[in-house]
């Protein structure tokens, strides 16, 4: 068993180059090509870490619809919030996903993907400058045109003025890590 932080998700997909939408809870964070057989096992994570049961899964493969029904737990990993699912293909170049069906609830994917930068660690320095305002902070917040990171790490969508995970004000992070 792997023991994987919540960051190294973050960091292989950011390595991997692998496109995530905001509107969806379940991100992709690896694609590994199984025996160049045609035969694709795409790991997936629950970013809000609450252990909700996905159902399905509709894909965009090559601008081919692809829905997947049959979703096993990533057993070298030690989390219920990692999962896999294969795909079948020849020479797949672009996944995407469109649609996700959580616990019986449909969740459209509208919002483009994006390919997220690097996470900045705290180093010790900031650790120190910015815990007595952000108790919970894991990271540097980013800001960017099309989203925001939150000091939890958690990625928020550009409109969204509070974080969507722990409820942190945009304003506050934008006050005082400037």
């Amino acid at each position: 068993m792997i023991l994987i932080k919540r960051f190294d998700f973050y960091e292989c997909m950011i390595n991997n180059k692998i496109e995530n939408s905001l509107d969806a809870q379940f991100w992709m964070f690896k694609i590994e090509d199984i025996n160049n057989n045609n035969e694709y096992d795409v790991y997936l994570f629950n970013r809000r870490f609450n252990n909700e049961r996905i159902d399905q899964i509709k894909f965009i493969i090559d601008q081919k619809e692809v829905i997947i029904n049959n979703f096993t737990h990533a057993l070298n990993h030690n989390s219920n919030n990692i999962i896999k699912c294969r795909l079948y293909g020849y020479n797949i170049h672009n996944i995407q996903i469109r649609e996700i069906i959580i616990n019986n609830k449909k969740a459209d994917i509208k919002q483009p993907t994006v390919l997220f930068k690097p996470i900045k660690r705290l180093k010790l320095i900031d650790m120190i400058r910015y815990k007595r305002y952000f108790p919970n902070i894991e990271v540097i917040p980013i800001f960017m045109d099309d989203y925001w990171q939150c000091c939890c790490g958690y990625h928020n969508k550009v409109q969204a003025t509070k974080c969507e995970f722990c409820n942190t004000s945009i304003d506050k992070l934008k006050r005082i890590c400037k």
